[in-house]
């Protein structure tokens, strides 16, 4: 998969932390020297974007990397592991197949998706015990990775359209949960600067909402978004109405936007 527009920071201070950088280098070698393609999502990812206005960035940092990993199997996924605990850097969890430390100290979720998802968007593990878990939105999100350079370091991340498709999935999974919808909302109210999307591919959205309203942004941004998703979900009728009936779930401004744009 060839990431889409590269996202370039020259220092990493109060990006990520120098140690987080470590590790994301530590697991791409591997990823590479594996064959696999990788991208990272979660609040690094949601950080990277942000980046693009430091003030932004939320000053708690994460002290946790989640990569989405392409595998075709478990038996690839258990190699994947194996090779990163191979490295004398990173060590299992026995009660989590998901889980790894890096240097004993920082967590890291491996989230196995493609090949090895069944009809149900569901991946099975069996070791260290019998593990399973829906992986819906990932295998769409691999469709808009974005390449990031940060100082001298290059990886993967997921795009905003990606990432917002994932925690609403993660939240309607898990409808408790605040920090899915807090993301959501911070990366809606801040799409239209974070993003060139508006003016470059949906210029006509400009005129669909009355500007001056203090609304405006977030409804122009929420039908942007809401038409991104139904791309990413290649306008797949069955899929669009799941995530339109996640979104309606919570019928607010920005929210509303996002469900009229996946109709347009």
């Amino acid at each position: 998969m060839k990431p889409q527009n590269a996202l370039r920071y020259n220092k990493m201070e109060n990006i990520l932390p120098k140690a987080i950088v470590e590790l994301i280098s530590d697991a791409q070698k591997v990823f590479m020297e594996q064959g696999i393609d990788y991208f990272i999502v979660g609040a690094i990812a949601r950080d990277i974007q942000l980046a693009k206005h430091l003030g932004l960035i939320p000053s708690r940092k994460t002290n946790d990397v989640d990569f989405a990993v392409a595998v075709p199997n478990e038996s690839k996924f258990d190699d994947i592991k194996s090779a990163l605990v191979a490295t004398g850097k990173f060590s299992t969890d026995e009660n989590n197949p998901l889980k790894l430390l890096y240097k004993k100290g920082i967590e890291i979720d491996l989230m196995p998706f493609g090949g090895i998802e069944n009809e149900m968007r569901e991946i099975s593990l069996h070791h260290p015990k019998l593990f399973t878990m829906d992986v819906p939105g990932f295998s769409e999100a691999y469709h808009t990775l974005q390449d990031v350079q940060l100082g001298k370091t290059h990886f993967r991340a997921c795009s905003i359209e990606g990432l917002i498709l994932l925690k609403l999935y993660a939240w309607n999974n898990r409808s408790s949960r605040n920090k899915d919808l807090q993301d959501i909302d911070l990366l809606l109210a801040n799409y239209i600067d974070l993003s060139d999307n508006v003016y470059e591919n949906h210029f006509d959205v400009l005129n669909k909402y009355d500007e001056e309203l203090q609304t405006y942004l977030i409804s122009v941004s929420g039908r942007v978004v809401g038409r991104e998703l139904a791309k990413l979900l290649s306008y797949d009728n069955e899929k669009i109405n799941v995530i339109h009936e996640i979104i309606t779930k919570r019928p607010v401004i920005g929210w509303l936007e996002m469900a009229d744009g996946l109709e347009d």
